[in-house]
């Protein structure tokens, strides 16, 4: 009896257990509900731009609604859908491309981008100067085209240069909101002050913004690109003017839509940082907007001007130059020898011939970590460096006498010259190339590779004193090392 009641539940649990597999199969594989996709947008972003585009909300629903094809709804309703955009971000993806086109813009600057700088008026301005001057409805205008002219480099390009001039007015008009401003623009443009207030840009403002050691707090608003990086290089060269050749370091990076620089002082190993982004001025203030690629070109040119006065230099593309300093070598390059016969190239090659190690990894650990401590790891390496220059260079110049080689020193590199005097030149078969033939600059070692690094004057002035007291000295001494190769 036993038995049967133990196979009857053996069969009991396998059949429950077959007819529960599907059941959680089907369980399982049962999809989720499917609710409104999930898309947001910066509600405050969103609501700045209706107001500037001086509409209510129910308004903007209702142009929206319009656009995505959506049924009609009663006031309440399309006030309250827009009340949820503006407190909750939350918008079907259709929804905020009908929101976006309404306000005239883009969805991703309804996400928070920045927005594209409005363009210049110069092209507009242009072509209705020289329709009123054909109509010969603006006397006013003859007279400003007659001063146009009078400052232009070419008379031809007066109405170029006026539609310039005006463009250029018409920003500070916008962002001052100078009533007169509008006025004359109006007056020789012909278009309305209504038409003059839209957003519009011709140089672009900028705002600065420093704070930190060793400079004066300021926030100040620029015109131009140019005045930007005017800015910034004039604090990188008065930041760093007594660092000497300490680890002083350059950091630049971009903090969309800010572009932010960072410098360590390497004495007191504090920082100043600038901050500066392009904006938009409009009736309610300024609004931050994208750089323009021209600007981006300006502005990633300053990590190079940094490579003056840092030891360390992070551009940005967040890589640091010399990202290790032990890497760092001398190294001497050969220009290139002019050949007519080769078609002319802007960036011919210079020949690597010579490269000094310095036996940076011989250094030991404590040594090194106590020039960290004081910030001065550059330093000890230059010195390593330019130890044993001379012992390279010497080779190099042994095909002519050392009294008709001389060297000099720019702001980044050494360079070593030829100079032959007639009498040698007479006694030459065939031409010698004369005047710049080495330079010598600071490098890093990456990867079998040689990459330029950052050399400021005073760390160049400290090997040159070096190899110019030795130069000197083997001149002296030896004034005929090196006699001139035969002639062929």
């Amino acid at each position: 009896m036993r038995i049967v009641y133990f196979s009857f539940c053996c069969l009991l649990c396998v059949w429950t257990t077959k007819l529960q597999k599907p059941m959680i199969a089907a369980m399982t594989n049962t999809p989720k509900p499917i609710g409104r996709p999930t898309f947001r947008i910066d509600a405050t972003r969103l609501r700045d731009l209706r107001k500037e585009a001086g509409l209510t909300q129910r308004a903007l629903a209702e142009k929206a609604n319009a656009l995505a094809g959506k049924h009609s709804a009663s006031n309440e309703v399309l006030k309250n859908t827009a009340q949820r955009w503006e407190s909750t971000g939350a918008v079907p993806r259709e929804m905020a491309e009908a929101v976006a086109e309404v306000l005239g813009t883009t969805v991703s600057v309804l996400q928070g981008e920045a927005p594209q700088p409005a363009s210049n008026m110069v092209d507009e301005f242009e072509r209705l100067i020289l329709a009123r001057v054909a109509a010969g409805s603006c006397p006013e205008l003859v007279d400003a085209l007659d001063r146009a002219g009078r400052n232009s480099a070419d008379v031809e390009k007066a109405e170029r240069s006026l539609a310039t001039s005006l463009s250029s007015q018409l920003e500070i008009a916008q962002l001052t909101q100078a009533s007169e401003l509008f006025d004359e623009v109006a007056l020789l443009t012909g278009l309305t002050v209504a038409h003059l207030r839209k957003p519009m840009s011709h140089g672009g403002f900028w705002l600065l913004v420093g704070t930190g050691f060793a400079g004066p707090e300021r926030c100040e608003i620029l015109s131009g690109v140019t005045e930007v990086t005017s800015e910034v290089r004039a604090e990188l060269a008065r930041h760093f003017e007594h660092n000497g050749q300490r680890d002083s370091k350059a950091t630049f990076c971009e903090e969309a839509p800010w572009f932010r620089v960072t410098l360590m002082d390497a004495r007191m190993g504090m920082n100043r940082v600038l901050r500066f982004v392009r904006c938009q001025p409009n009736e309610n203030g300024l609004q931050w907007t994208s750089p323009t690629w021209l600007d981006r070109f300006w502005i990633g040119e300053l990590p190079g001007n940094a490579y003056l006065h840092a030891s360390f230099v992070t551009g940005f593309d967040g890589v640091q130059v010399p990202s290790k300093v032990t890497n760092l070598r001398l190294a001497v390059l050969k220009h290139p020898v002019y050949d007519p016969n080769v078609p002319f190239e802007m960036n011919r090659p210079d020949d690597m011939v010579a490269v000094t190690r310095g036996d940076l990894d011989e250094l030991p650990d404590r040594t090194m970590k106590m020039f960290e401590k004081e910030r001065q790891t550059h330093f000890l390496v230059l010195n390593r460096l330019r130890a044993g220059l001379w012992e390279v260079l010497k080779p190099l110049l042994s095909e002519w006498p050392l009294e008709f080689w001389r060297i000099s020193k720019t702001q980044t590199r050494i360079d070593v010259h030829l100079e032959l005097p007639l009498r040698a030149l007479m006694q030459l078969q065939t031409p010698t190339r004369q005047g710049n033939i080495f330079s010598i600059v600071l490098v890093e070692e990456l990867n079998g590779r040689l990459i330029r690094t950052p050399w400021n004057p005073d760390g160049v002035s400290h090997v040159f004193e070096t190899l110019e007291l030795e130069f000197n000295g083997a001149r002296t001494a030896r004034p005929d090392i090196g006699q001139p190769a035969p002639q062929a």
